[in-house]
């Protein structure tokens, strides 16, 4: 399933290759950008997470970039026996083929353990039975699981910034509980790497 996985992110990309590149969707980098200007200045290793990604996008090959699926982790397949069905466009953006890989995966490269890397293994071959693995793309995963994280980051420092606390209904607070969590966490993580 894993392979499975793969391989429909790799049809993705390859189906990508195929439509002009439109103004009606924002590019990732734009993201990035936008995400440095809304975060708080005492959020300094998130904005450094942030440069570097910048920097790394700036760099990367023309033929590597087209629309992305933006969010194709787990809970976005749907699965049919042993075939695999995409689901939840929402978050497609234009971007690096490697940035939508990082997204992908990064559940399987937080949550470790002792498979994790024969999954990424699984992923990567069934990627690259449909189209090539871009450039560097698994050497880069952790940079790259770090940006999305950060990206992650500053989503919801915005959202939860424009929102009154005292008047959000119970389970906006309750959620809002769980990602507070998550972002302690993660910015501690992003804070120490």
């Amino acid at each position: 399933m894993v392979r499975a996985w793969g391989g429909a992110l790799a049809r993705l990309h390859r189906a990508s290759e195929t439509f002009p590149v439109r103004a009606a969707l924002p590019d990732c980098r734009g993201e990035v950008q936008a995400a440095l200007g809304t975060l708080p200045a005492h959020e300094g290793g998130v904005v450094g997470v942030l440069e570097s990604g910048l920097a790394w996008l700036d760099g990367q090959p023309a033929e590597e970039y087209g629309l992305l699926h933006g969010d194709l982790e787990l809970d976005n397949l749907f699965w049919d026996g042993a075939r695999v069905q995409v689901l939840d466009f929402d978050a497609a953006v234009y971007g690096w083929y490697a940035m939508d890989i990082a997204i992908a995966l990064g559940d399987v490269w937080h949550e470790g353990g002792d498979d994790r890397d024969q999954r990424l293994t699984w992923f990567f071959d069934g990627y690259s039975a449909v189209r090539p693995l871009p450039t560097d793309a698994a050497v880069m995963l952790p940079h790259l699981v770090r940006l999305s994280s950060a990206l992650k980051v500053a989503g919801l420092l915005h959202a939860y910034a424009a929102t009154d606390r005292a008047s959000s209904p119970t389970w906006v607070t309750a959620m809002r509980s769980r990602h507070e969590r998550w972002l302690s966490a993660t910015c501690a993580a992003l804070q120490s790497e």
